[in-house]
Parts: C-alpha cells; structure tokens; sequence
C-alpha cells in the first residue's frame, strides 16, 4: 500500500514558512492583508498538518516493525501531533483575534518562527525514520526487476 505522508508532510512545513514571511512583511508594511494572507496560510497548513498526521498514524503499524524504530517513531509522532495542533490553534485564534482587531503582530511572527521550528524538528525525526531505518521504503526483493 502507497502512504501519502511523504507526500502531504511538505506542505505544512512551506506554508507556516510562507505564514511567517507574509507577517514579517505585515511588520515591515502594516496592514491587515499580510496577517490576514499569513492566517489563511497557516489555516491551510494546518488542514495538510491532519492529514499528514492521520496518513502517518495510517502507517505506523507497518514500520512499527523495523528494529529500533520505536523511540524515533514515538518522537516524531508527538512532534508531528504538537504541530499540527498548534498550528489549528494559531490559525483559528489567530483568526478570531485578527477579526477583532487585537492580533497582536510581532508576538504573532514569534509564534510562527517558533512553530517553524517545531516542525523542521519533526521533519529532522522523520527524515531518521526514512535514512536511518529505511520506513517507508519497500524492500529490495518487491521491487519489480530487482533481487534475487
């Protein structure tokens, strides 16, 4: 079975990155069309944050069985979860304040900047799980015109 996760995983990375840089242009030039694009970015973000978690939970039985996977796996897991929850959270209240006009801008581009963070550390537990214990990958005997 193909897994969407490597696929859908990007997205909320580069979208919280495009998040932050449209509200460091909102610091730079204010004005509520920065915050409010950064918003919708981050929301979107947010929704490819779910589905990569529920695609990644989707697989987890499958690589759960590789040796020494599992302290990785937990890491990544929790990370990618802590992720995809604040970044709903950030988005909706960001929203919520924004449409009141009391999103508070430079506390806003913190909170994005740290979330991006959050997330390259759960792509860097990710990125172990493919190159240091091969999940993901098929092997070599079930690829077609390879093996024994």
């Amino acid at each position: 079975m193909t897994s969407w996760h490597p696929a859908l995983v990007h997205y909320p990375i580069a979208l919280v990155a495009v998040a932050a840089l449209f509200q460091l242009l909102s610091l730079i030039w204010p004005g509520r069309r920065f915050t409010l694009s950064a918003l919708i970015a981050l929301g979107a973000g947010g929704l490819m944050a779910v589905a990569a978690a529920v695609t990644g939970t989707a697989q987890e039985e499958v690589v759960k069985a590789l040796p020494g996977i599992a302290e990785t796996l937990q890491r990544h897991e929790n990370l990618g979860t802590l992720s995809a929850v604040m970044m709903n959270a950030l988005a909706l209240g960001g929203l919520y304040l924004h449409l009141k006009e009391k999103l508070p801008a430079s506390p806003f581009f913190v909170l994005l900047v740290l979330l991006s963070g959050l997330l390259i550390l759960a792509g860097h537990w990710g990125g172990l799980l493919v190159f240091q214990y091969g999940a993901g990958f098929q092997p070599p005997a079930a690829w077609p015109g390879i093996g024994p």
